[in-house]
């Protein structure tokens, strides 16, 4: 039988408490695995994967996702992911993006122009206030090795969610450390870093004090 490309997604229970996934082959009713990666990111515990082929033949994703806060206190706290199209790579990889029917969802759109950064320097961008929104950036590092974004910041800067990119490593860090000032939050699972390559950065990005 000739090999097909195929793709197990899971969600494994303790110790681990995070969504992945392997991409390998599929022949004589035996599956090779050889990709394996995470769907679950630091922030949130993302179980209970689902997916289906829609009428236009795309790949759909969604899942559970809680919040930090203790499990046993708070009981079933959560909510569902937005849904996510799952796309194969040339390579055999995996390559995510939102759908595209979220378009619908966007109101209130502003845009910021060109900003110049010096080294060790801030910008606040004002008029960008929101408990939810969709951010679409495009950052040219030139020769700048770290940078990153600052989100859902308080008024005095105690609390804040820093997003890092390394160029040397391509990755870009999410950084919870400073993100409530309830300490009482337990980030258990998932994967801290994204891998990102190019030479220009273009990506949207989400934000939602929903979980």
């Amino acid at each position: 039988a000739v090999a097909c490309i195929h793709m197990l997604l899971m969600h494994t229970h303790r110790p681990f408490n995070k969504c992945q996934y392997y991409i390998g082959r599929y022949e004589n009713e035996t599956f090779y695995p050889e990709i394996n990666g995470q769907l679950s990111r630091l922030g949130s515990m993302l179980s209970g994967p689902e997916t289906l082929i829609d009428d236009k033949g795309r790949r759909l994703f969604w899942g559970w996702i809680s919040d930090a806060r203790d499990g046993e206190k708070y009981d079933w706290h959560g909510i569902m992911t937005l849904p996510w199209h799952l796309k194969p790579t040339s390579d055999n990889r995996l390559r995510i993006e939102p759908v595209l029917e979220l378009q619908s969802l966007r109101y209130d759109q502003s845009q910021v122009g060109d900003l110049l950064l010096e080294a060790d320097e801030e910008i606040t961008v004002d008029g960008l206030a929101s408990d939810c929104m969709e951010l679409k950036l495009t950052i040219e590092p030139h020769s700048a090795q770290r940078f990153g974004l600052k989100l859902c910041c308080s008024t005095h800067g105690e609390e804040e969610t820093v997003i890092t990119y390394d160029a040397k490593k391509q990755e870009f860090v999410v950084d919870f450390e400073n993100a409530s000032d309830d300490k009482d939050l337990l980030y258990r699972c998932g994967q801290s870093v994204c891998a990102f390559s190019g030479q220009d950065l273009a990506s949207p990005a989400g934000s939602s004090h929903e979980v």
